[in-house]
């Protein structure tokens, strides 16, 4: 029973073989591993995706927030409330500062409503309109999307790398643990079945064992002592029994004996008997004949 928990334990549930023995269906330790790094870099992967797209929604946030206070503010200015031409100054000045972080203004007819840049990578993150003397325009705010893609680039390595280091970290934790706190103890415990299976004795002391393997650490503890108090119960009964046989067989013997003893003594005492029955005859005829005799000469 202790060895069929102890190879339960071990993931020793396959189908019998030779000599009564089950094939193992593969490491516990194993298992447990794979089965970890598996959910790990699957819960790793969901939480990943999750922030990068959290991340991108914060960061096209807040450059449309940023582009917003940025063109509500030109918008106010009083060189954006004059003519055609003194905006379109101001905004070649600004295109140098802003040619450095990928990002651009531009003035179109609010009649325009889709924004056709120069190249397709951009895209229209805020507008503002604003009312020139020429007519209504618009002021749109236009953004390189390359810079967000390399920023995206950049926070999927990152959440990758930490992915890496934290299911790393996982894998060497639960192998540390399963040897330290399982395999370990369950080798230790082979050891002293097999000691105790070749009679070479059992450790005085189990190993120590966490709570689950408690009950199995103190039953093979108390298996060695156990046994010795059953092999001693077995060497006393067999002593019993060999002393009670061989009084039995005295006994026997002694009535044996009895028996051809007084089967002798009968025979003698009828012997005498017979003897001394022989002997009166003889006397009697002895004694007839010597009357017969006196008889005849007088």
């Amino acid at each position: 029973m202790l060895e069929v928990e102890v190879s339960l334990l071990n993931g020793d549930q396959g189908a019998p073989v030779a000599g009564g023995r089950r094939r193992s269906r593969g490491s516990l330790r194993s298992r447990v591993t794979l089965w970890n790094a598996a959910v790990m870099a699957a819960t790793l992967t969901a939480l990943m995706l999750a922030a990068i797209h959290e991340e991108r929604g914060q960061i096209v946030r807040t450059e449309a927030a940023h582009a917003r206070a940025l063109l509500e503010h030109l918008a106010r200015m009083p060189e954006f409330q004059g003519d055609i031409a003194t905006v379109r100054s101001h905004l070649e000045l600004m295109r140098e500062s802003l040619r450095a972080s990928g990002d651009a203004l531009a003035l179109a007819p609010r009649a325009e409503r889709i924004l056709a840049p120069e190249d397709p990578g951009t895209r229209l993150v805020a507008t503002r309109s604003l009312s020139l003397r020429q007519g209504e325009f618009e002021l749109r705010y236009v953004s390189d999307g390359d810079r967000i893609r390399r920023s995206l680039r950049r926070s999927v390595a990152m959440h990758i790398l930490y992915g890496l280091v934290a299911l790393a970290a996982l894998v060497a934790g639960t192998e540390w643990i399963l040897r330290a706190n399982l395999v370990v103890p369950l080798r230790s415990l082979s050891r002293q079945l097999d000691h105790m299976r070749d009679g070479r004795g059992w450790l005085a002391h189990p190993p120590h064992t966490d709570e689950e393997l408690s009950g199995v650490a103190r039953a093979v503890g108390d298996l060695g002592p156990a046994l010795e108090r059953q092999v001693n119960e077995w060497i006393q009964a067999e002593r019993r029994a060999a002393v009670a046989l061989a009084l039995r067989s005295i006994r026997s013997r002694l009535r044996e004996s009895e028996d051809q003893a007084a089967a002798g003594a009968s025979a003698v005492v009828q012997a005498e008997r017979d003897r001394y029955a022989r002997l009166l005859a003889d006397e009697e005829r002895a004694a007839f004949a010597s009357q017969a005799h006196t008889a005849a000469g007088g």
